[in-house]
């Protein structure tokens, strides 16, 4: 016999992570869920947070994120994941907030 109360938890569970997955696909828009889930090793490899745990990410643009640290001490670290990530963005920083653009992505298309 199915356990249906074991089997809805199960789908649920399925279901959200179908939707973060879905959420990190790459469109042309910035979005702050292609990198709120990205592991910052910070505070002297003491701790392993993700970046929506250590900064606000704000849309500037189409195309640009602001990510502002809430203790700039992080700053450093939190640049060192985004670099580190396969995501390839251009980045800018002032010690206060990183810029983050995102880069082109080629598409192939067909003639018309």
């Amino acid at each position: 016999m199915i356990d249906l109360v074991n089997f809805r938890t199960q789908l649920v569970q399925v279901v959200n992570r179908a939707q973060e997955n879905l959420a990190t696909i790459r469109t042309g828009r910035a979005t702050s869920a292609l990198i709120e889930n990205l592991i910052v090793t910070t505070y002297g490899g003491e701790a392993k947070l993700k970046v929506i745990e250590l900064a606000t990410i704000n849309n500037e643009g189409p195309q640009t994120l602001l990510v502002t640290p809430f203790d700039p001490s992080v700053i450093a670290d939190l640049e060192k994941a985004l670099r580190e990530s396969s995501l390839s963005f251009f980045q800018i920083s002032n010690h206060r907030w990183i810029k983050i653009q995102q880069t082109c992505v080629p598409v192939c298309r067909g003639k018309s």
